[in-house]
């Protein structure tokens, strides 16, 4: 019985041997892959290429390898509204690759030019602040030579409205011009979130504003369509350890209005 299985199997093997690829004729195992007819050029997929038998029923292949990626080179920036694109290319069969970038961060550039002063002539901004639990708010509208200081009650929501002398006008010109250029600075430090176009850092900065040294933490920009700063929020803590949270919302961004 045991001769009678090792015959058959034998037989099986014997056979098997000789059995051809159905598609071209020739053997699809043979390690030389002799008498196959190999295409010149290569088939891919996205791991490996190699070169297949030309009768498209046969199975055979040879020098199959994974890609070996050329250096990746930068097609398309990322931008705040789309992502980026990196292109590499296999230096064996040319096939290429797409890799996506995601929108991080601007440019040092796009800070510095976003904290100049002149563009912070004409604009009108509301400031919040908090004070341990005292609520205060305001409107201060800036023109080329004065400054108008509307009050907001927060308890009655009345407003009231005021021209500032010139010189406490240069000195809140002069002061709101280096707070949005310190704290826009700061942003090119802060972490980017695409949906609200708003950054923020866990962060703490020594700066200087006003003339006096102090810390900015929990620092917030915030982007209109325009790509201008359309709000800030900080905490300003001085050297007396004396904190105020800020909020400061610009509105008519280039366009101030004298208020009635």
């Amino acid at each position: 019985m045991k001769r009678t299985v090792t015959a058959i199997l034998c037989l099986i093997l014997t056979l098997g041997a000789f059995t051809s690829c159905a598609g071209c004729g020739k053997h699809p195992t043979d390690p030389a892959a002799k008498g196959h007819d190999y295409l010149p050029q290569w088939s891919t997929n996205a791991s490996h290429h190699w070169h297949a038998c030309s009768e498209k029923t046969c199975t055979a292949q040879i020098d199959r390898a994974e890609h070996t990626w050329g250096e990746a080179t930068l097609v398309k920036e990322a931008t705040i509204d789309s992502d980026g694109e990196l292109k590499s290319v296999c230096t064996v069969c040319q096939r290429s690759k797409i890799e996506y970038v995601e929108f991080k961060n601007f440019e040092s550039s796009f800070w510095a030019d976003l904290a100049k002063a002149s563009n912070y002539e004409n604009y009108t901004l509301e400031e919040n602040t908090t004070v341990g639990e005292v609520y205060a708010s305001a409107i201060y509208s800036f023109t080329a030579a004065t400054v108008y200081l509307t009050n907001v009650d927060v308890n009655s929501s009345e407003m009231t409205t005021e021209e500032v002398g010139e010189a406490t006008a240069d000195r809140l010109r002069s002061y709101y011009t280096s707070l949005f250029g310190t704290l826009i600075v700061l942003g090119e430090k802060c972490e980017f979130f695409p949906i609200s176009r708003g950054f923020t850092s866990e962060e703490t900065f020594d700066v200087t504003i006003d003339g006096k040294a102090c810390k900015v933490s929990e620092l917030m920009i915030e982007l209109n369509e325009d790509l201008k700063a359309r709000k800030l929020a900080f905490v300003l803590t001085d050297a007396e350890n004396n904190t105020t949270k800020y909020e400061i919302n610009l509105r008519n961004y280039g366009t101030t209005v004298k208020p009635e």
